[in-house]
Protein backbone atom coordinates (compact mmCIF):
# COMPACT_ATOMS: atom_id res chain seq x y z
CA UNK A 1 0.00 0.00 0.00
CA UNK A 2 1.38 3.35 -0.88
CA UNK A 3 1.63 5.87 1.99
CA UNK A 4 1.11 8.69 -0.45
CA UNK A 5 -2.55 7.83 -0.97
CA UNK A 6 -4.35 10.16 1.35
CA UNK A 7 -7.91 9.00 0.79
CA UNK A 8 -9.20 5.43 0.45
CA UNK A 9 -12.65 4.12 -0.24
CA UNK A 10 -12.86 0.95 1.89
CA UNK A 11 -16.39 0.32 0.69
CA UNK A 12 -14.77 -0.78 -2.56
CA UNK A 13 -14.03 -4.47 -1.96
CA UNK A 14 -10.91 -4.45 -4.14
CA UNK A 15 -9.39 -1.62 -2.12
CA UNK A 16 -10.35 -3.35 1.15
CA UNK A 17 -8.70 -6.58 -0.09
CA UNK A 18 -5.59 -4.60 -0.96
CA UNK A 19 -5.49 -3.09 2.53
CA UNK A 20 -6.06 -6.55 4.03
CA UNK A 21 -3.33 -8.19 1.95
CA UNK A 22 -0.90 -5.36 2.66
CA UNK A 23 -1.34 -5.26 6.43
CA UNK A 24 -2.28 -8.82 7.38
CA UNK A 25 1.23 -10.32 7.59
CA UNK A 26 2.63 -7.35 9.53
CA UNK A 27 -0.30 -7.19 11.92
CA UNK A 28 -0.12 -10.95 12.50
CA UNK A 29 3.56 -10.71 13.37
CA UNK A 30 2.82 -7.73 15.65
CA UNK A 31 0.07 -9.65 17.46
CA UNK A 32 2.22 -12.79 17.68
CA UNK A 33 4.94 -10.78 19.46
CA UNK A 34 2.35 -9.83 22.08
CA UNK A 35 0.33 -13.05 22.54
CA UNK A 36 3.17 -15.48 21.71
CA UNK A 37 0.85 -17.76 19.73
CA UNK A 38 0.59 -17.67 15.95
CA UNK A 39 -2.94 -19.12 15.72
CA UNK A 40 -4.28 -16.68 18.29
CA UNK A 41 -2.50 -13.81 16.50
CA UNK A 42 -4.16 -14.76 13.22
CA UNK A 43 -7.58 -14.90 14.92
CA UNK A 44 -7.05 -11.49 16.50
CA UNK A 45 -6.01 -9.87 13.22
CA UNK A 46 -8.94 -11.41 11.38
CA UNK A 47 -11.31 -10.06 14.04
CA UNK A 48 -9.72 -6.61 13.71
CA UNK A 49 -10.33 -6.66 9.97
CA UNK A 50 -13.94 -7.61 10.63
CA UNK A 51 -14.20 -4.52 12.84
CA UNK A 52 -12.63 -2.43 10.11
CA UNK A 53 -15.10 -3.85 7.59
CA UNK A 54 -17.97 -2.99 9.91
CA UNK A 55 -16.82 0.65 10.22
CA UNK A 56 -15.23 0.95 6.76
CA UNK A 57 -17.35 3.92 5.70
CA UNK A 58 -15.88 5.99 8.56
CA UNK A 59 -12.26 5.34 7.58
CA UNK A 60 -11.09 7.05 4.43
CA UNK A 61 -7.67 8.33 5.47
CA UNK A 62 -4.78 5.90 5.02
CA UNK A 63 -2.99 7.03 8.20
CA UNK A 64 -6.20 6.69 10.21
CA UNK A 65 -6.72 3.18 8.85
CA UNK A 66 -3.17 2.16 9.71
CA UNK A 67 -3.47 3.69 13.20
CA UNK A 68 -6.82 1.93 13.74
CA UNK A 69 -5.40 -1.43 12.67
CA UNK A 70 -2.27 -1.32 14.83
CA UNK A 71 -4.01 0.19 17.85
CA UNK A 72 -6.86 -2.33 17.70
CA UNK A 73 -4.52 -5.30 17.22
CA UNK A 74 -2.48 -4.11 20.20
CA UNK A 75 -5.55 -3.59 22.40
CA UNK A 76 -7.18 -6.87 21.38
CA UNK A 77 -3.92 -8.75 21.97
CA UNK A 78 -3.55 -7.24 25.44
CA UNK A 79 -7.21 -8.02 26.18
CA UNK A 80 -6.59 -11.60 25.11
CA UNK A 81 -3.68 -11.86 27.54
CA UNK A 82 -5.75 -10.37 30.39
CA UNK A 83 -8.64 -12.69 29.61
CA UNK A 84 -6.34 -15.72 29.50
CA UNK A 85 -4.82 -14.80 32.86
CA UNK A 86 -8.25 -14.48 34.44
CA UNK A 87 -9.37 -17.79 32.90
CA UNK A 88 -6.23 -19.53 34.16
CA UNK A 89 -6.67 -18.07 37.62
CA UNK A 90 -10.26 -19.28 37.88
CA UNK A 91 -9.45 -22.62 36.24
CA UNK A 92 -6.70 -23.17 38.82
CA UNK A 93 -8.98 -22.05 41.64
CA UNK A 94 -11.81 -24.29 40.38
CA UNK A 95 -9.46 -27.26 40.02
CA UNK A 96 -8.24 -26.71 43.59
CA UNK A 97 -11.84 -26.59 44.86
CA UNK A 98 -12.66 -29.76 42.91
CA UNK A 99 -9.59 -31.45 44.37
CA UNK A 100 -10.55 -30.40 47.88
CA UNK A 101 -14.13 -31.60 47.42
CA UNK A 102 -13.07 -34.88 45.85
CA UNK A 103 -10.57 -35.56 48.62
CA UNK A 104 -13.33 -34.97 51.19
CA UNK A 105 -15.60 -37.32 49.22
CA UNK A 106 -12.83 -39.88 48.98
CA UNK A 107 -12.20 -39.71 52.70
CA UNK A 108 -15.90 -40.16 53.45
CA UNK A 109 -16.23 -43.09 51.06
CA UNK A 110 -13.10 -44.71 52.44
CA UNK A 111 -14.24 -44.32 56.05
CA UNK A 112 -17.69 -45.70 55.27
CA UNK A 113 -16.26 -48.67 53.36
CA UNK A 114 -13.88 -49.49 56.21
CA UNK A 115 -16.68 -49.19 58.76
CA UNK A 116 -18.90 -51.54 56.74
CA UNK A 117 -16.03 -53.98 56.23
CA UNK A 118 -15.29 -54.10 59.97
CA UNK A 119 -18.97 -54.60 60.76
CA UNK A 120 -19.21 -57.42 58.19
CA UNK A 121 -16.08 -59.10 59.59
CA UNK A 122 -17.43 -58.83 63.14
CA UNK A 123 -20.66 -60.52 62.02
CA UNK A 124 -18.79 -63.56 60.63
CA UNK A 125 -18.82 -66.86 62.53
CA UNK A 126 -16.03 -66.85 65.12
CA UNK A 127 -13.58 -69.18 63.31
CA UNK A 128 -14.04 -67.32 59.97
CA UNK A 129 -13.57 -64.02 61.79
CA UNK A 130 -10.34 -65.19 63.47
CA UNK A 131 -8.90 -66.48 60.17
CA UNK A 132 -9.75 -63.28 58.26
CA UNK A 133 -8.38 -60.96 60.98
CA UNK A 134 -5.07 -62.85 61.03
CA UNK A 135 -4.99 -62.87 57.24
CA UNK A 136 -5.54 -59.10 57.14
CA UNK A 137 -2.58 -58.71 59.50
CA UNK A 138 -0.46 -60.38 56.83
CA UNK A 139 -0.06 -63.88 58.22
CA UNK A 140 0.29 -66.76 55.77
CA UNK A 141 -2.10 -69.74 55.82
CA UNK A 142 0.36 -72.00 57.66
CA UNK A 143 1.03 -69.31 60.31
CA UNK A 144 -2.73 -68.86 60.83
CA UNK A 145 -3.17 -72.64 61.14
CA UNK A 146 -0.35 -72.86 63.70
CA UNK A 147 -1.66 -69.91 65.72
CA UNK A 148 -5.25 -71.20 65.81
CA UNK A 149 -4.26 -74.88 66.21
CA UNK A 150 -6.15 -76.02 63.10
CA UNK A 151 -5.13 -77.61 59.81
CA UNK A 152 -4.11 -75.55 56.81
CA UNK A 153 -7.13 -76.96 54.93
CA UNK A 154 -9.42 -75.61 57.68
CA UNK A 155 -7.82 -72.17 57.23
CA UNK A 156 -8.37 -72.33 53.47
CA UNK A 157 -11.98 -73.44 53.92
CA UNK A 158 -12.71 -70.78 56.54
CA UNK A 159 -11.17 -68.10 54.28
CA UNK A 160 -13.30 -69.28 51.38
CA UNK A 161 -16.46 -69.17 53.52
CA UNK A 162 -15.50 -65.74 54.93
CA UNK A 163 -14.77 -64.24 51.50
CA UNK A 164 -18.06 -65.57 50.16
CA UNK A 165 -20.05 -64.11 53.08
CA UNK A 166 -18.19 -60.78 52.88
CA UNK A 167 -18.69 -60.56 49.13
CA UNK A 168 -22.43 -61.19 49.50
CA UNK A 169 -22.77 -58.84 52.44
CA UNK A 170 -20.77 -55.94 51.05
CA UNK A 171 -21.88 -56.34 47.45
CA UNK A 172 -20.64 -53.17 45.68
CA UNK A 173 -19.23 -51.33 48.71
CA UNK A 174 -15.77 -52.87 48.46
CA UNK A 175 -15.81 -52.28 44.71
CA UNK A 176 -16.24 -48.54 45.36
CA UNK A 177 -13.57 -48.59 48.03
CA UNK A 178 -11.01 -50.05 45.65
CA UNK A 179 -12.04 -47.69 42.84
CA UNK A 180 -11.54 -44.59 45.02
CA UNK A 181 -8.48 -45.94 46.82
Amino acid sequence: MDDKKESLNLTDEDIFKEVFNSFFPYLTEYAKNIVLNNDVAIDIVQEVFLKLWKYRKYYTDFKAIRAFLYRTVRNDSLNYIKHTRVENKYRHQYAQEEYDESSVDYQGIKEEAIRLLHKAINDLPSQCKSVILLSVKGLMNQEIADRLGVSINTVKTQKKIAYSKLRNRLDGIIFYFFIFR
